[in-house]
């Protein structure tokens, strides 16, 4: 599988169970050596990355199963507000209003 992404793109592997999207995202980041061939995030094979905080900002992976992704007994202003506590993008002070009008949606 080869594939290029340029800044501000978004890519959805779609395709059969079994058929290697899971692999791909855990070789992406990082997670897993690929078994050739090698993959690179900003010029640097994923391999040599930290896990966790690597790619914090900048890849998101979207589960299949919700049951993974949302966690029943944490509130949902916590889940949505977890990734601007990873990537510190929003000041402290600034991430509940952030939550709260990501929660309330646009007109």
């Amino acid at each position: 599988m080869t594939f290029s992404i340029a800044a501000g793109e978004t890519l959805g592997i779609v395709g059969e169970s079994g058929s290697g999207k899971s692999t791909a995202g855990r070789v992406v980041l990082g997670l897993v050596k690929p078994t050739a061939g090698h993959a690179t995030v900003d010029g640097v094979e994923t391999t040599r990355l930290r896990h966790g905080k690597a790619h914090a900002g900048h890849i998101q992976v979207v589960l299949q199963n919700p049951d993974w992704s949302l966690n029943p007994s944490i509130k949902i202003g916590r889940s949505v507000a977890e990734p601007l506590v990873i990537t510190r993008r929003i000041p402290p002070g600034q991430r509940r209003e952030v939550v709260r009008d990501m929660l309330a949606g646009s007109d």
